[in-house]
């Protein structure tokens, strides 16, 4: 698990140094539904726009000075986000006064919720191998 996390964060380097990451669609998809109607941009931005089943966000390490409210820090955080259309899961990776936290978003069915149960059991038996 640890060589895994040390490589996604190596191959995320560069892209991360782009200060636009992930936004380039977004005036696209704004010109879009903005000069059609809705079902018109809806069906032409489907062919080159979807959105991910599994989206993993890196939020980082949460400095507790940096939360502090009048000096007074938090002693937990909870970091989340919306998932879009079934299935989606969007899972939200973090650590905070060294815990390491997930938290996640679901839409979908039965079968969905078994494989990204079935996901997470996988994480926690990599976690505790280290």
């Amino acid at each position: 698990m640890a060589d895994t996390l040390k490589a996604v964060a190596k191959s995320t380097q560069e892209v991360k140094k782009d200060k636009f990451m992930g936004l380039h669609g977004q005036p696209l998809l704004n010109l879009g539904f903005s000069t059609m109607i809705y079902a018109q941009a809806e069906l032409i931005t489907s062919f080159g726009y979807t959105n991910a089943n599994l989206s993993v966000s890196n939020v980082g390490a949460l400095k507790p000075g940096a939360l502090a409210f009048d000096g007074v820090a938090p002693t937990c955080v909870w970091v989340g986000g919306g998932a879009k259309e079934k299935p989606c899961a969007a899972l939200n990776v973090l650590s905070y006064n060294g815990d390491l936290m997930l938290s996640t978003c679901f839409r979908g069915n039965e079968s969905d919720r078994k494989m990204l149960l079935n996901f997470f059991d996988r994480i926690e038996k990599n976690l505790k191998l280290l």
